[in-house]
């Protein structure tokens, strides 16, 4: 069986190149559907799929406020530390963390730093991802002491990745900030972080109930799922707005994995943008659905010739699915060949707005996907037309009927549907 089938490929192949106009013609027009698909999948799947580069990855949660007319929105500090310290049941680490622009002074030109003030805690739910030094502890925290852990990227491009940088002060907006750690090269939360200091949250004028910036990030405690800590938290918000009616009244919150948080503003879109390669891709196959359409009808003398000298229908058919196969796997490969530049330009359009956590590229589950939607779609296909024209009835063969005078209306209805 399968040798048979090696020889029905080597046919195809030797029937396709005999004629070079329709192969390629073929070939280019599935190759745009599936360049498409793959480009935007892999980007889809970089994004929304593929797992977070951190340590308990799929136990890490964003926590956000939920208080009409709010949503999603970032927390004060009063409540983020009642939520920490009453649902340890729920979670292992509670961390939180805000933006803040820096400017770096000394060794060289001024740079304007992507930082973030962040909780002592916020070092335990990544499961302190340092590679030299350390974080900083509640005393820090407490005391306005000022410390610093640094980025890998800016260690090594400011500081030529000085072993020696642990315990030197940097300048961040005129004041002296004691570096205490480097951050491993793979952490980057969030994506942009260049520098991370303490807070100075609390005691701090801005530990008001009614100042809300710190957004919250957790880490589930090992087989809690993210509805069980919904519930632990629904508890303490509860006893919040009961407590705390003046500022708290109506207040929830909202609990869901990091990931999705990450990838929220960006899934809609991927969404519809995916769902628009898929139907690119079937219009492809469509197209070159009616195009082995045509070519069957231009075989038919040849096609129900072979039937009347011996040939079965089911040979006949196999051998055309053959070049249905021969024609999807050198469209795979050529889109496949389109989708890596592609994949590249589609990173570069906005290099922002991508999370940037795991770069788009494309592997082994792309092309995998990518080809198993590709050979399916083009089957479901090329079936009708392998089939209709392997069935040719060879008594017109015999009598020589032209394409005209036979098949045409079968034929002109597969090819409207």
């Amino acid at each position: 069986m399968i040798a048979a089938f090696a020889d029905d490929l080597r046919l195809a192949w030797r029937g396709l190149r005999a004629q070079p106009t329709f192969l390629v013609t073929a070939v280019l027009t599935l190759a745009l559907g599936i360049g498409a698909l793959a480009a935007i999948f892999t980007v889809y799947d970089a994004v929304l799929l593929k797992p977070l580069p951190f340590a308990h990855g799929d136990r890490l949660v964003s926590v956000t406020r939920e208080q009409p007319p709010y949503r999603g929105s970032d927390s004060p500090v009063p409540q983020f530390e009642e939520w920490r310290e009453r649902s340890t049941a729920a979670f292992d680490a509670f961390g939180a963390y805000a933006p803040e622009t820096m400017n770096l002074a000394g060794d060289g030109e001024a740079l304007r730093l992507a930082s973030y003030k962040v909780t002592p805690g916020f070092w335990d739910v990544f499961a302190r991802p340092l590679a030299l030094g350390r974080a900083w502890g509640d005393d820090e925290e407490r005391h306005n002491v000022r410390v610093v852990v640094l980025g890998d990227a800016l260690w090594r491009t400011r500081f030529g990745a000085a072993a020696d940088i642990v315990g030197r002060d940097v300048v961040l907006n005129g004041d002296a900030y004691r570096v205490v750690g480097v951050a491993q090269a793979a952490f980057r939360f969030p994506a942009d972080a260049q520098a991370w200091m303490p807070t100075y949250a609390p005691g701090h004028a801005q530990s008001r109930r009614d100042m809300s910036f710190l957004r919250v990030v957790a880490r589930l405690r090992d087989g809690v799922t993210t509805a069980q800590a919904g519930d632990v938290l629904r508890g303490v918000t509860d006893w919040q707005a009961a407590t705390f009616p003046d500022t708290d009244a109506g207040l929830s919150a909202a609990v869901e994995p990091l990931q999705d948080a990450i990838g929220a503003k960006l899934r809609t879109p991927l969404q519809m943008l995916l769902a628009a390669s898929a139907l690119v891709l079937l219009i492809a196959c469509a197209n070159l659905a009616n195009l082995m359409l045509a070519r069957a009808q231009d075989r038919h003398a040849e096609l129900a010739l072979r039937r009347a000298l011996g040939a079965g229908q089911r040979r006949l058919a196999r051998q055309l699915v053959a070049e249905a196969l021969v024609v999807t796997a050198l469209g795979v490969f050529a889109g496949l060949a389109l989708a890596w530049p592609a994949t590249a330009a589609l990173a570069q359009l906005d290099p922002g707005l991508l999370p940037g956590y795991t770069a788009p590229s494309l592997d082994l589950r792309v092309v995998a996907v990518t080809g198993l939607v590709a050979g399916v779609t083009m089957l479901a296909f090329a079936l009708v037309p392998a089939w209709r024209a392997a069935a040719a009835d060879p008594a017109l063969a015999l009598r020589g009927l032209s394409r005209g005078q036979a098949g045409t209306r079968g034929a002109a209805r597969a090819r409207r549907v």
